[in-house]
């Protein structure tokens, strides 16, 4: 499925204006990747960002040597979120 995929991404993307986003952001990143401005989304991020980055490169991610790795970093800011939200709610 990744060639259809890809397809319709590269389909997609002339077409696709970036917003700003002002929501809470939690970016997992792979420390592998070299930078690459054209996809410097941050930019238009104006909400809070909390980062974490992770051994090995995008494709990496999820294998499961390196889902270990991330996969607590995630339940712990999920439960942080939830807990977060409860708060709020009550």
């Amino acid at each position: 499925r990744s060639p259809y995929i890809i397809d319709i991404y590269r389909k997609a993307a002339p077409a696709y204006v970036p917003q700003p986003y002002a929501r809470r952001v939690l970016l997992f990143k792979g420390e592998k990747r070299g930078y690459d401005p054209r996809l410097d989304w941050q930019m238009l991020l104006v909400g809070e960002l909390e980062m974490h980055e992770v051994p090995g490169n995008h494709l990496d991610m999820t294998k499961e040597l390196y889902i270990q790795v991330w996969a607590p970093l995630l339940k712990a800011c999920l439960d942080k979120a939830q807990a977060r939200k409860t708060v709020l709610t009550t």
